[in-house]
């Protein structure tokens, strides 16, 4: 079990990574077009 968690950390991880972008990009647009 834990070796297919291991195997899958990298695709995790970007997909983490990628939600974070979005979700900072989302809010940042929100703050420059003045909430």
């Amino acid at each position: 079990m834990s070796g297919r968690i291991r195997a899958l950390l990298p695709e995790l991880t970007g997909f983490a990574l990628a939600g974070v972008a979005a979700y900072a990009a989302d809010l940042g647009l929100f703050l420059w077009l003045g909430g």
